[in-house]
C-alpha cells in the first residue's frame, strides 16, 4: 500500500572578551514555541475545565493561521466540556488565535476510529489499515474529497501528524474503479476463482504488488489454502508486478 518537528533551541550567549576562567554570561533567550506550544500555553491560561483538570489535552497538531487539532481525554464527554455550552469556552482560545479553527476530538486507542474522529467534518466510508507501516488508506464519499485533503493536503497532514499514522485518501468512485481493476488483474495473472478475488479485495488487497508484499500466513488464513500454494501465488505476482520506475 502504497510528517514535521520543530526544534526550539536556546543559545547561551558569552560576552565578547571576557576572560575564559571567569566567562560573563547575558540572559539567555526565552525558548521558542512551537505552534502546538502556543496553543497549548493559552489552553493552560484560560480554559476552565483544563485548568480544573477535568479535561487533558492528549495530542495537538497545527499549521498556524489555518487550523489546529487538538485530542482531548478525561470526562464523560470531553469535547462537549472542552466546547463548552454554544460554543462559550473555546471561543476565548479562537479568539487568542486570531480566529483560527479548532477541531476538538476525542482520544481514542483504536488508531482507525482516532483517525476517524480526527478527519471530521469529511465523512469516512472505509479504512484499509497496514499496521506494520502504520499506514492507511481512507475511502470517503466522493463529494468529501476536498474536506479531507484541505487546501495544499493541509488538512490530511495535520490528522496525519496528530495520529502518528501515514493517510492516503480516495473516494467511494475511485476505489470502486480500483477494485474493479484488481479483480481483471487477478484473474488474468493470477488465475484465482472469484471467491478467492473477492477475499483479497474485501482484504484491501488491490495490485500485484499488494499480494506479492503480504505476509504469508496472512495470506493463506485470508485465502484458506495452503503455504506451499501461497508461496507460488507471491511468486506470481512479484513476477507480474509493474516494475517501479
Amino acid at each position: 500500500m502504497p510528517p514535521p518537528a520543530l526544534l526550539a533551541i536556546v543559545l547561551a550567549a558569552t560576552a565578547p572578551g571576557a576572560p575564559a576562567a571567569d566567562p560573563v554570561d547575558e540572559p539567555a533567550g526565552e525558548p521558542a514555541l512551537s505552534p502546538c506550544d502556543e496553543v497549548l500555553a493559552i489552553v493552560a491560561r484560560l480554559h476552565p475545565a483544563v485548568i480544573a483538570g477535568q479535561v487533558e489535552i492528549g495530542g495537538c497538531a497545527r499549521i498556524a493561521g489555518y487550523r489546529t487539532k487538538l485530542v482531548v481525554r478525561g470526562a464523560d464527554d470531553p469535547v462537549g466540556l472542552f466546547v463548552g455550552p454554544e460554543g462559550g469556552l473555546i471561543r476565548p482560545i479562537v479568539q487568542a488565535l486570531d480566529g483560527e479553527t479548532i477541531d476538538v476530538v476525542p482520544h481514542d486507542p483504536d488508531p482507525a476510529r482516532a483517525v476517524a474522529f480526527a478527519l471530521a467534518p469529511a465523512q469516512l466510508v472505509r479504512i484499509y489499515l497496514d499496521e506494520e507501516n502504520r499506514a492507511m488508506d481512507l475511502v470517503v464519499v466522493d463529494q468529501d474529497l476536498d474536506r479531507a485533503l484541505g487546501p495544499d493536503g493541509q488538512h490530511l497532514q495535520l490528522v496525519s501528524d496528530l495520529t502518528g499514522w501515514t493517510l492516503h485518501v480516495y473516494t467511494e468512485s475511485k476505489e470502486l474503479q480500483m477494485r474493479q481493476q484488481a479483480r481483471e488483474t487477478f484473474r488474468r495473472e493470477l488465475g484465482l476463482d472469484e471467491a478467492g478475488i473477492e477475499q483479497l479485495i474485501a482484504w484491501g488487497f488491490l495490485d500485484l504488488e499488494a499480494v506479492a508484499a503480504a505476509e504469508p500466513t496472512e495470506l493463506a488464513r485470508i485465502l484458506g489454502t495452503t503455504a506451499d500454494q501461497v508461496h507460488a501465488l507471491q511468486a506470481t505476482a512479484a513476477a507480474r508486478a509493474t516494475p517501479s520506475p
